[in-house]
């Protein structure tokens, strides 16, 4: 059966679609649409049987060109859209082969972050299709006498020469001690004959470092650092006589050699900020606007941990076996504990799995680990370690079977998060963990749960209840706890966004001199930061995570009646009422008439006055009625209905991507503030 052409949209500079409709002239065919798709089609067979390193890929997709105009400012070349009727089929092959900078979300993303996969492939086929008819290459204000086309090993290369021109304080500071950390391994290997393990700050570094295409996906991305592999791309590829292209190409290629130590040194020479950027490119050098990238950097470390955070997991899950196995891992960052019930075991099977395991996969009764992949950067497997499915407990028999209940969750768990990794972590997550001194217990089962515990209306809020609040133990108003900073959500049980950037924190000033050209004094802080970041390694702890059910939910889910629900809804619109006349006082003494008067109006409308709250730097938002459903940890909760698994699952799954989200946060505001005095104008 023919597969069926969807439609679909690419956005390319006018001056590729010039070039296409020449092409288009010059093969005789009778659309656009049809040489495009002919094009696609080409450069798959071109580039399927080449390695990743040797196939091609457009310059302007290192560059991100053409970058997203600023507000108010006309774009640096027309863009146009290139419709295309292709299959499904060869829109994901196209995807694959394309070059994608590390970092960059294979789907959707932030704005800094979003890769341009189909946009390389069909600029990349155009390129190469001129090169072949012998016509004029793509041209414009930027792509002028630049070499169009590079193998995307040499454009990983020239992003790496941006990236090492634009380090912030917090990678320096990382880069610094793992350079040590790797002389000081060095020495002792040749002094007892034996192999060392890097060190943990030395795997941190390599993922920063970039050392392969697979590799990288920490490295923070900007607007600037484009902007940047612009200004390089037009002096190391430039097509003008008297230059070598493919030379410097073979050198970006190489990432080694007395070329490739030239280029870097060229790159860290010129700096972030060179001159005659602006003249190229159109817009202001940052220094010029007072922009510092400390945070992204601080951000880039913290996801560095991240990634090597996961395959500790697995490792731990791997050994859990053993009679003397730690049955709880602390996961850091950021910080949270894990704990594996007495009887949950690893089975370690063959590839390809044998047919009844095969089946259970299938089916999400068990999560699959390739314990091959499961390895630091740079590591090297003396010998392949296996496959193992996960969790299982022994039957009568003694022989290893999935656990009951478990498969609505993993299935849910699996499709939010596409990691079975991550899919362990939440399993496992303890939503409220004991304190360091007193260790963790699990809360008896038979019980029941704290009297009136449930009587109270909350928020997900940020910061969360403290312990004694949320057992019912201190008073149930939410005023003396709720987040000042958080925005509304946007129905009940939304999960809140990030509280907004605090703009009364003020950088930290030493001396009275310029201190961006105080070297001693910029290491000082680099090593502050650096010590700072080891002790929050080594103290890292969490707080609960509580489980609030929205009432239509738990109404739904059988929790509580519609009375119950009627109590709750009532004392969350009281609450509401309540923030809203604090707002409201806030307003009259600190802003305008006008806008106290509007923000009175819209009293009968909580979205909106959230709305016009944030806008007038008031701290407000809404009351969301819910149950607050007391679990300590998902693998608890296996045994209840599955449309109540179902839903916890889905919604710890929101809680684990919001949390890392903040602890994140954190991480960027440390650094910004850290190095703020290191940026002042």
């Amino acid at each position: 059966m023919v597969e069926k052409r969807r439609d679909t949209n690419v956005t390319i500079p006018k001056p590729a679609l010039d070039r296409l409709s020449e092409i288009d002239r010059a093969l005789g065919h009778n659309s656009r649409d049809q040489t495009g798709r002919y094009l696609l089609q080409k450069y798959i067979g071109r580039n399927e049987p080449l390695p990743a390193a040797d196939r091609l890929t457009h310059v302007s997709t290192v560059m991100r060109h053409p970058l997203p105009p600023l507000p108010d400012e006309d774009p640096v070349v027309a863009t146009r859209r290139l419709r295309l009727r292709i299959t499904q089929s060869d829109s994901a092959r196209a995807r694959d082969l394309a070059f994608r900078l590390p970092g960059q979300a294979k789907a959707r993303g932030h704005t800094d972050y979003q890769s341009r996969l189909l946009t390389d492939a069909v600029m990349t086929s155009i390129a190469d299709e001129c090169r072949e008819l012998g016509l004029d290459p793509i041209t414009d204000r930027v792509l002028a006498g630049v070499y169009p086309l590079l193998r995307q090993r040499a454009a990983l290369g020239l992003w790496k020469l941006a990236v090492y021109a634009t380090r912030t304080g917090t990678e320096r500071a990382i880069l610094r001690e793992a350079e040590g950390a790797k002389v000081d391994r060095e020495q002792h290997e040749a002094r007892s004959g034996e192999p060392t393990e890097p060190r943990y700050v030395e795997d941190v570094a390599a993922l920063l470092e970039m050392n392969d295409l697979d590799e990288g996906e920490a490295v923070w991305h900007h607007d600037h650092r484009f902007l940047l592999v612009q200004f390089l791309a037009a002096r190391i590829l430039s097509t003008a006589s008297r230059h070598d292209p493919k030379r410097w190409e073979q050198a970006l290629y190489d990432h080694n050699g007395e070329d490739w130590k030239r280029l870097c040194a060229f790159a860290v020479t010129l700096g972030p900020r060179p001159r005659g950027m602006r003249r190229r490119t159109g817009r202001p050098r940052p220094g010029a606007v007072g922009i510092s990238f400390e945070g992204r950097g601080g951000g880039a470390v913290w996801r560095a941990q991240r990634i090597l955070a996961l395959p500790t997991i697995v490792d731990w899950l791997s050994t859990s076996g053993a009679s003397t196995s730690e049955r709880t891992l602390t996961v850091d960052p950021p910080g949270w504990q894990l704990t594996l019930p007495d009887d949950w075991n690893p089975c370690f099977i063959p590839n390809p799995p044998p047919s009844e395991w095969a089946e259970r996969i299938a089916e999400h009764r068990v999560l699959y680990f390739d314990l091959d992949q499961e390895l630091p950067p740079d590591a090297q497997a003396t010998r392949s370690r296996g496959y193992m499915v996960w969790p299982t407990i022994d039957d009568d028999n003694g022989e290893p079977t999935p656990v009951v209940g478990l498969q609505t969750a993993l299935a849910a768990l699996l499709d939010h998060t596409g990691d079975p990794r991550k899919a362990a972590e939440i399993l496992l997550l303890e939503l409220r963990p004991g304190t360091p001194t007193a260790g963790h217990t699990r809360p008896d089962r038979t019980a029941g749960e704290p009297e009136d515990g449930d009587d109270v209306s909350f928020t997900n809020a940020w910061p969360p209840v403290s312990a004694e609040q949320s057992a019912g133990l201190l008073s149930t108003s939410l005023t003396a706890v709720d987040a000042p900073a958080t925005p509304a959500p946007g129905y009940p049980g939304d999960v809140p966004p990030l509280p907004a950037r605090s703009h009364t924190l003020r950088p930290k000033v030493t001396h009275g001199t310029r201190p961006e050209h105080d070297a001693a004094d910029t290491l000082a802080t680099e090593l502050e930061w650096l010590d700072d970041w080891q002790r929050s390694n080594a103290e890292a702890s969490y707080h609960p995570l509580l489980v609030f059910v929205p009432v239509e939910t738990a109404q739904r889910l059988d929790f509580i009646d519609n009375a119950h629900a009627q109590r709750l809804t009532e004392e969350a619109q009281s609450r509401t009422e309540s923030r809203m006349n604090s707002a409201l006082r806030e307003a009259s003494r600190k802003c305008p008439p006008a806008d106290h008067a509007a923000l009175q109006k819209a009293t009968n409308d909580p979205a909106r006055f959230s709305k016009l709250a944030r806008k007038l730097g008031i701290d407000f938002y809404a009351v969301s009625a819910a149950w607050r459903w007391y679990v300590t940890s998902l693998t608890d909760e296996v045994e209840t209905e599955p449309e109540r698994l179902h839903w916890l699952a889905t919604h710890l799954v929101k809680v684990y991507t919001r949390e890392l989200d903040r602890e994140m946060e954190q991480a960027v505001r440390a650094a910004a503030r850290q190095f703020a005095h290191l940026h002042r104008p």
